[in-house]
């Protein structure tokens, strides 16, 4: 079947790594920290901002630290890497 007609269906013999979930809300994790970092660093700004440039990896930390969101792994994540990482399934290192 040419690859632009596969689908991913009940009747598919696609299985999903067990893992792939926790990747995923590791990326919508950083994500969000980026988000609120520039958000406050740079407000009003588009793109990166003398405040951003280069990134300070120590605030960065703080700012992953204290993402909350709904992810795919558990329910609710909040303080993503602090509270979540060390009670769940998940590897701790990606």
């Amino acid at each position: 079947m040419p690859a632009d007609r596969e689908r991913i269906g009940q009747d598919s013999s696609y299985e999903q790594e067990g893992k792939v979930q926790f990747v995923i809300d590791a990326v919508y994790a950083m994500g969000h920290a980026l988000h609120n970092m520039h958000k406050n660093l740079c407000p009003g700004k588009v793109g990166l901002c003398p405040r951003m440039d280069p990134v300070d990896g120590v605030e960065l930390l703080k700012y992953i630290r204290s993402v909350n969101f709904s992810g795919l792994s558990v329910p609710r994540l909040v303080g993503w890497v602090s509270r979540v990482l060390p009670f769940s399934a998940a590897p701790t290192i990606y």
